[in-house]
Parts: structure tokens; C-alpha cells; sequence
């Protein structure tokens, strides 16, 4: 399944949104995020373009890789990073996307806000679609006892 390719991905409009908000037509990104998102549609687009794996991409027989893993992109949380890895490792490309995605959305959210992917603003984390957009990422709210 491509569902990126064919611009039908499941966080599609924020994909697109953040994509062309934070990856330059050259050259790295100015964010760590914008990098992330870079380099993984680039290994994404070789994937469903040229049949290209993410293995092909990042091991070569002449140490001459076309990509360094993304594990070795600063700042970003490590675990994500392999995570992502994984998925690509094992040609799960839509999750990692997805996963990808959710990330940069809630990088992009605040504690009392979270990104609503279907209209690319913030909304309040209590309301209907604050609790749809939980939802949709896969978040829980979870509330504590104040420490008296």
C-alpha cells in the first residue's frame, strides 16, 4: 500500500501541510523535524518510485549509501528514530509515515492543545474534537490527584 504516494495517506493534509511549511525544494531543513520529514518522504518516494528499500538505501557494498540511517538525525528522540527504523526495516512504510506524522503533530501541540490533522490548527484538548483529535493520535488524557 502507497497511500502517500497517491496523496490519500491517512494524516495526509498535515502531512502536506508540514511538508511545505518545513522542507526546503534543496538541501537539509532548518529543524530537526523538517529533516525527519525530508529524509524519510525521500526514502518513502524511492520506495514506491524506483523500488528502492530502505536497506538498498542505507547499506551499499562500496560504503558509498545514498542515505545515513535515520537514526543518526540530531535531535530527534532516539526511540522514535528506531521505531521508524524498524518499520522501514521490515517494509512498513504507511506506519512509519504515520507514526512519523503523529510525532510532528504533537511536537506541534502544547499541554492544553493538540493539532487537529483535518484542519491543521490547535484546538482544546477538553472539547469534542480536541478529545476526536486524542483519538485520532492515539493519545490518552490521563488526570492525577493534586500533591497536597
Amino acid at each position: 500500500m502507497n497511500t502517500y504516494w497517491n496523496e490519500t495517506g491517512k494524516f495526509q493534509k498535515a502531512y502536506t501541510f508540514f511538508y511545505d511549511k518545513l522542507v526546503p525544494r534543496s538541501g537539509n531543513a532548518e529543524t530537526p523535524i523538517g529533516n525527519l520529514l525530508r529524509i524519510v518522504s525521500k526514502i518513502y518516494y524511492r520506495k514506491f518510485n524506483d523500488g528502492d528499500s530502505y536497506y538498498d538505501l542505507t547499506n551499499n557494498e562500496d560504503g558509498d549509501a545514498y542515505f545515513y540511517p535515520i537514526t543518526t538525525i540530531k535531535d530527534i528522540d532516539k526511540q522514535l528514530l528506531y521505531k521508524l527504523e524498524g518499520y522501514l526495516e521490515d517494509d512498513y512504510y504507511e506506519k512509519c509515515v504515520d507514526t512519523m506524522m503523529k510525532y510532528i503533530m504533537m511536537e506541534n501541540s502544547t499541554p492544553d492543545t493538540i493539532w487537529n490533522p483535518e484542519t491543521n490548527r490547535l484546538v482544546k484538548i477538553g472539547g469534542v474534537t480536541g478529545l476526536k483529535c486524542l483519538k485520532m493520535l492515539d493519545c490518552n488524557l490521563t488526570y492525577s490527584k493534586p500533591i497536597y
